[in-house]
Parts: C-alpha cells; structure tokens; sequence
C-alpha cells in the first residue's frame, strides 16, 4: 500500500511539473503512454480496450487526484521519445529506470522491482 501512495504521489509531482510549464490546469485530464501486449501489466480485450494492473493503477491514482485518462496505446520503443516530445503527460507501461533514460524523463518511485 505504501508503494501505490508513492506512485500516487509521484505521479501529482508530475502532473503539477507539467502545470508550471504553462498547461491549462483547468484541464483535468492526463494523456498516458503505454504499450499495450505485455501480461498482465497491459493488454487489449477483444474489442480494443486496455486492462491490466498498470492500467488499474493509473486510472486509480487519476480518479484519487480528480483526474480522467486518455490513453495513448503505442509501440513500447517510441514512449520515451513521445514523453519528451510532450505528446503524453505520462508514461505506464514498465519501463525500469536506468541511468540513461534518467537523462531525459523524470521516474516515479518503483511499485515492482524486476530483479
């Protein structure tokens, strides 16, 4: 439970970083990246609609902050380049953090470890 509170708060610092770039905060609702294939984190059902406990997690965390998702399901290889390019105010979709991808995004807290 401590770790779903700090993704929750993790993602809020996100969400306010982005408000202080100059987003309309009137505009609650997030635009999150992820891809979708990857058991039982992301998948698609049969008629096209994302599940899974990384979708579980963020619709929690924006429901608990007031906010509504509009997901961006996409190749896992371009989400780093779209979160830069700011097409998604934020990325699900189990990416570790590694020093490398530190340089140009922003992690949450880890809420599963894969080692």
């Amino acid at each position: 439970m401590k770790k779903l509170l700090m993704a929750c708060l993790s993602l809020l610092m996100a969400v306010s970083l982005t408000a202080c770039g100059g987003t309309d905060t009137d505009d609650k609702t997030l635009t999150v990246l992820t891809s979708s294939g990857y058991a039982p984190y992301e998948e698609l059902d049969g008629d096209g609609n994302l599940y899974g406990f990384d979708i579980d997690l963020m619709e929690m965390c924006a429901k608990e902050l007031g906010y509504t998702v509009n997901w961006l399901d996409m190749d896992y290889d371009g989400i780093i380049e779209s979160i830069k390019l700011g097409k998604g105010d934020v990325a699900i979709a189990g990416i570790s953090p590694t020093p490398k991808r530190a340089e140009v995004v922003d992690f949450s807290d880890n809420y599963y470890d894969t080692e």
